[in-house]
């Protein structure tokens, strides 16, 4: 299962930049032989010039139409543009701190807080 990107498997095919990877990485000779030696014998191993894999689908994507983005952590599918998360985080902790008011009259949003040897007040939302 590859759910990072919505898939329920990820084919990569095995090439000499996987070796040079395993290499650079500090593999043992011994273990980067074996990788090599099974993907070839499996059918996993590619070489430049093979005829290209034929898929059901073939996805394009756009780099440009990329947007920088925050989620979670409490609901990770709730992307929020980085353009509008200063915005959205305001009116979320405005709708929190209603909230928190109405179920509790005294609750200030407030605490004392030690660190280093000195205190010092932390409202909500404090970074």
């Amino acid at each position: 299962m590859a759910p990072e990107f919505g898939s329920t498997c990820g084919i990569f095919p095995i090439d000499e930049e996987t070796i040079r990877y395993l290499e650079l990485t500090g593999r043992s000779a011994e273990q980067i032989a074996l990788v090599e030696a099974y993907a070839r014998a499996q059918g996993l191993w590619r070489t430049n010039g093979m005829r290209e894999a034929d898929y059901t689908d073939v996805l394009e994507l756009d780099l440009a139409s990329v947007e920088p983005s925050l989620a979670g952590p409490k609901r990770p599918q709730d992307r929020v543009p980085l353009r509008i998360s200063k915005e959205t985080y305001r009116r979320h902790h405005a709708k929190m701190s209603d909230e928190r008011a109405q179920k509790n009259p005294g609750a200030t949003g407030e605490a004392l807080a030690t660190a280093g040897g000195k205190s010092f007040e932390v409202a909500d939302g404090a970074c």
